[in-house]
């Protein structure tokens, strides 16, 4: 696969969807395109399109700055309150990019058998 074809694949998908459960705890997550990011009221998502729905509610939940602007922001659902920390699908989606990487670091590299 070219590289352009990589980037055509990358430029479909601009932002991140994870519900939070009534336990607390962030789930589904879904890739978002430019045109679904679009949709969705602005407040909502952080500067890198992450966005939250409180899967009890059935509401998007709020995005709000912290007062450093470095991850201390929180997403809040307006109708319960419940809170997100910013921090917490970042944790989740470098925890998916390790997973990735040491899957294609195996023994069955294709590297080991064309090297």
């Amino acid at each position: 696969m070219g590289a352009d074809k990589y980037e055509d694949i990358y430029s479909q998908y601009i932002g991140f969807m994870f519900e939070r459960s009534a336990s607390g705890k962030l789930v589904n997550l879904e890739y978002l395109s430019a045109a679904e990011v679009s949709d969705i009221s602005i407040g909502f998502g952080n500067e890198d399109n992450i966005y939250i729905c409180c899967k009890p509610c059935g509401t998007f939940m709020n995005f709000r700055y912290g007062p450093k602007e470095f991850m201390d922001g929180k997403w809040v659902c307006p109708e319960c309150g419940c809170s997100v920390r910013e921090v917490t699908p970042y944790k989740i989606l470098d925890k998916m990019n390790l997973a990735f990487q040491n899957s294609i670091d195996t023994d069955d590299d294709y590297d080991d058998y064309y090297g």
